[in-house]
């Protein structure tokens, strides 16, 4: 079980790492398209960029439809804001005279175009950012989970000696390092949770949890190495 966690964390590793390789493309492509006004470069970068979401929203998509919605709003965000034109059109016309007021052509242009500038701008950001949530959603949920928040991904449940009920189980209560050999004991600071045989029933323990004394630990059947949750 230990070796499984193991590979699961790797290729978790693997999939975010290959997630921001993927977004940053994504903000340079995106950053790029925003500050052209050529129709072909934008429609291959909108093409790119489709590409990119399609990739990020089945890879956030494993992870749950949060991360999955997150992504794909911050990637419609994005690719909605290199749509905005920045092609602006004003004919003159007459104005009073002596109207300080009046705005010359060349004034409502370059207005127009500092507008259109911060509003690509404010997609972008905007848009990376619900991106952003979603690879968190994906990958580093425990950033903005509550403390004690139970992992979906947790195979056995969590023993909490307080909320169980005492008649159940032996009255002899008991540590669950005493379980563990001495040199097992120097490695326990590397486990988040040891796995127990509680009553017949598989439970995940705190190394500082109490459990009955009939317990039973459990270990790999080739190493004789301790099964757990690791901290790292």
């Amino acid at each position: 079980m230990h070796s499984n966690l193991i590979v699961r964390s790797a290729s978790q590793r693997h999939g975010l790492n290959t997630s921001i390789a993927v977004l940053l493309a994504f903000i340079l492509i995106g950053y790029f398209a925003n500050g052209t006004n050529i129709p072909i470069i934008k429609f291959i970068s909108i093409l790119s960029l489709a590409f990119f979401s399609f990739y990020l929203v089945m890879d956030a998509k494993k992870s749950g439809f949060a991360a999955a919605f997150c992504v794909l709003l911050g990637c419609a965000i994005v690719i909605s804001g290199i749509l905005i034109t920045t092609e602006t059109n004003y004919t003159e016309k007459p104005s009073p005279k002596y109207n300080l007021f009046v705005q010359t052509i060349e004034e409502k242009i370059q207005n127009a175009r500092s507008y259109s500038d911060a509003l690509h701008i404010y997609g972008l950001v905007t848009g990376i950012s619900s991106i952003g949530l979603g690879l968190i959603f994906a990958y580093r949920p425990t950033l903005i989970r509550i403390k004690n928040y139970l992992p979906f991904e947790y195979p056995y449940p969590i023993w909490n000696g307080k909320s169980q009920p005492m008649m159940q189980f032996s009255r002899n209560f008991v540590s669950a390092s005493t379980f563990l050999t001495e040199k097992e004991k120097l490695l326990m600071c590397r486990f988040r949770y040891l796995l127990f045989s509680i009553n017949g029933k598989m439970y995940l323990v705190s190394p500082e949890g109490k459990i009955p004394a009939d317990s039973v630990i459990v270990r790999t059947k080739t190493g004789k190495t301790l099964c757990g949750i690791s901290r790292f």
